[in-house]
């Protein structure tokens, strides 16, 4: 497996500005989203952070970014 594949797939695709790095928590907190990405979970969205009692809603970007990588992994597999 090539490293960074998933990252530069994520950050192609997302509709969005993504602002990357090493944060402190306390920047965590006023994320719109909150997501992981790997080859095991492609995009996972980050619902709460319970230590500090944080949650965010799911939007509808992560879930349509997961929807792109699904169909860009397909595509590639025919």
């Amino acid at each position: 497996m090539v490293p960074g594949t998933i990252r530069e797939k994520v950050l192609k695709l997302w509709p969005g500005r993504a602002i990357e790095g090493v944060f402190p928590v306390s920047a965590l907190h006023t994320a719109d989203e909150v997501v992981m990405s790997n080859v095991g979970g492609l995009i996972t969205p980050i619902a709460a952070l319970v230590p500090e009692g944080w949650h965010w809603p799911e939007h509808p970007r992560t879930l349509a970014l997961r929807g792109a990588l699904l169909n860009d992994i397909a595509r590639v597999c025919a």
